[in-house]
Order: structure tokens, then C-alpha cells, then sequence
């Protein structure tokens, strides 16, 4: 019976520091992106005025909607981390967190599809490989999610009532 409390210690403990992952890594995409819109629209250099309007509008409304799907993503990933966290500390959390865990690991492990075709990132393969790394720790915290709610619960349930 020790054994089990430690398990489910340990397991709660994981559960809640993959919470506070998720969260983390949705706030670092979404300031990926908001720095990424900043340095593009930035590069303005060698286009003439009417070439700029015209790329600021097109590049304004892609902005726009970038934005948007990263506002979805980023409540996703609160969505995930704070009911997690909740889960790991025992209170009152949505059960779909671990739905929505399923559907992000998914997602996320079909983003490293575009990392097959390497010779198009050969120019700048230093960010390349930092992306990747965020991608996989991203996928290792969303796994670590949906292990830990399963363990707890197969812990929860061999536990004998009080």
C-alpha cells in the first residue's frame, strides 16, 4: 500500500509539472509567433511605397488570422495545464483535459512531418533543430499528460475505499 501512495505521488507530481509544461509552451508559441510577425513586417527593404501598402494589407490580414488560430492553440494548451494541474492536486478539473491532451500530442506529432525534408532548412539549420527539440519536448509533455492521468486513475481505482 506504500508502494502505491509513492506511485500515485509521483505520478500526481508529473501530472502537474506537464500541466505547468503545457501552459509554459503555449505561452512560448504564442511569442514565437508575435516576435516572427514583428521581424517580417520589419523587413521592408529594397520594396517600393506602393509594393509596401500592398504587402502590409495582405500581410496585416495573414497576421490577423495567424493570430486567431495561436489564441485557440494557446487556450488549448491553458486548457490542458490547468485542469491537469487541478487533476494533480486533487480538485474539481474537466475530464475533457485528457480529450484534448490526446488531440494536441496528435497534432503535435504530425508538425514533425515537415522536418522530413531537410534540405530546406540547410540555410538555417541551427533553428531548425531548436524548433524540433521545442516540438519534441512539446510531444514528451502532452505524453507525460495522458500517461499520468491513466496511471492516477489505475492507482485511484485499486485503492481501497475509506
Amino acid at each position: 500500500m506504500g508502494i502505491d501512495k509513492a506511485e500515485l505521488r509521483k505520478n500526481e507530481d508529473d501530472l502537474y509539472v506537464s500541466g505547468v509544461g503545457s501552459i509554459a509552451v503555449g505561452v512560448w508559441a504564442f511569442v514565437k509567433l508575435i516576435m516572427q510577425i514583428i521581424a517580417e513586417a520589419r523587413n521592408t527593404q529594397g520594396m517600393s511605397q506602393s509594393d509596401i501598402e500592398e504587402t502590409t494589407f495582405i500581410y496585416a490580414f495573414v497576421a490577423a488570422v495567424l493570430i486567431a488560430l495561436f489564441i485557440v492553440i494557446f487556450k488549448l494548451h491553458y486548457y490542458v495545464g490547468v485542469n491537469a494541474i487541478r487533476a494533480a492536486k486533487g480538485g474539481d478539473y474537466k475530464k475533457g483535459y485528457y480529450k484534448a491532451a490526446v488531440v494536441m500530442l496528435a497534432l503535435n506529432f504530425l508538425s514533425l512531418a515537415s522536418y522530413w525534408d531537410i534540405e530546406q532548412y540547410r540555410g538555417n539549420l541551427d533553428t531548425t533543430i531548436a524548433s524540433m527539440l521545442v516540438d519534441l519536448t512539446t510531444i514528451y509533455i502532452f505524453a507525460t499528460v495522458i500517461i499520468s492521468t491513466q496511471k492516477i486513475r489505475h492507482l485511484k481505482e485499486r485503492q481501497p475505499r475509506e
